[in-house]
């Protein structure tokens, strides 16, 4: 199976750092001029594939999806590996602070970006938009030229926010 994305769409997925109370984002860059797995993965020197971004990104990293057509070999899903990830998902905890709106604020000074997921789990409670109001209304005020897809992941404790945050941006909304 092939995935393929053409030229125009760019993405970025953000995984958030649950329960710092910080955003610790690394960013990396896949596609374009001199593009390379043995790159470092920075703006000036791109990785080649998104399966190479995919394993060196962390919670709280940034993967930024340059235009182009993509040929990776994607590996379906199988029943052993959802449950493992369910299982994985399930036993996680909240333990503290969720700063969702910088994570959000950082993702849109990206001008390429047309798609964000925000994954969380819990309420936004820090950073410069500690509210899901805040948040809600600083997305609607800069989204309305954007219009960047925004999907939300929800964990636990923030499923009307999350929920409210797909809708109004096109998105997709998924709550475990």
């Amino acid at each position: 199976m092939e995935l393929q994305k053409t030229v125009g769409l760019s993405a970025v997925l953000a995984l958030l750092a649950g329960g710092t109370g910080q955003v610790l984002a690394a960013n990396f860059y896949v596609g374009g001029d001199g593009a390379s797995d043995r790159n470092p993965g920075t703006a000036s020197q791109p990785f080649a594939t998104i399966q190479k971004a995919a394993s060196v990104a962390a919670a709280g990293d940034f993967v930024n999806i340059r235009p182009g057509i993509y040929r990776e070999t994607v590996v379906p899903a199988s029943s052993g590996n959802k449950q493992q990830a369910i299982s994985w998902t399930t036993a996680m905890r909240p333990t503290g602070a969720t700063n969702l709106g910088d994570a959000i604020l950082l993702a849109f000074e990206d001008k390429e970006v047309d798609t964000i997921f925000v994954l969380s789990d819990g309420q936004p409670n820090q950073g410069k938009l500690p509210s899901a109001d805040a948040i809600l209304n600083e997305v609607r005020r800069i989204n309305t030229a954007r219009r960047i897809v925004i999907h939300t992941i929800n964990f636990a404790g923030a499923r009307d926010f999350m929920k409210k945050l797909a809708e109004e941006n096109g998105g997709q909304f998924v709550d475990y």
